[in-house]
């Protein structure tokens, strides 16, 4: 059995933050990583929602799921 490790998503912010809009969240980058943007609750289309980084200008709550493609392991900020 070979346990593979989390993608590391200790670089992206939680909690509550003002900023000046827009503003941009950042994903850890990997080039075997692959993410999905979700706002509220629901998945960010495409291409915007898979970027390794989110363009936001309003007031909501952000996460990122990120995807080791090599391992098949993901995890989800916040």
């Amino acid at each position: 059995m070979t346990i593979n490790p989390l993608p590391d998503l200790c670089l992206v912010p939680t909690g509550c933050y003002e900023s000046c809009k827009p503003d941009t969240l950042h994903a850890p980058q990997d080039p075997n990583y692959s993410y999905q943007w979700i706002k509220d609750g629901v998945p960010v289309a495409a291409p915007e929602g898979i970027a390794d980084f989110l363009i936001v200008d309003m007031s909501a709550t952000y996460n990122v799921m990120v995807t080791n493609n090599i391992t098949g392991c993901d995890d989800t900020s916040g």
